[in-house]
């Protein structure tokens, strides 16, 4: 047969109703609050210091050349597969990365 625990359900018969909007998010910000309070009372891990805070370049973290140029190149293809106009910060993009396509 079956074992006990499937033949009876644990709340003693009665079915309930999953939480939906305000009540699920009622008992998502209860949880979320209540796991806050328990980790500030007692973190997961020690905390960790970072050994390496020192900021980098910005023209470490552009494309430049060819990296530029594949990556225009990518842009476009997305621009021309979208059914929209291209916004302003999508061609402000592109044309930073032609800019950046001739530098090495």
């Amino acid at each position: 047969g079956m074992p006990p625990a499937a033949r009876r359900p644990s709340n003693g018969g009665r079915t309930t109703r999953t939480p939906t909007g305000r009540d699920l998010a009622a008992l998502l910000d209860t949880g979320i609050s209540a796991l806050g309070q328990q980790l500030s009372q007692r973190p997961l891990s020690a905390p960790v210091s970072i050994v390496d805070e020192s900021l980098v370049p910005i023209e470490s973290l552009l494309y430049r050349g060819r990296a530029a140029l594949d990556r225009a190149v990518a842009l476009r293809n997305e621009l021309r597969g979208a059914s929209r106009t291209p916004s302003s910060e999508e061609l402000g993009e592109l044309y930073d990365l032609l800019d950046l396509a001739t530098t090495e």
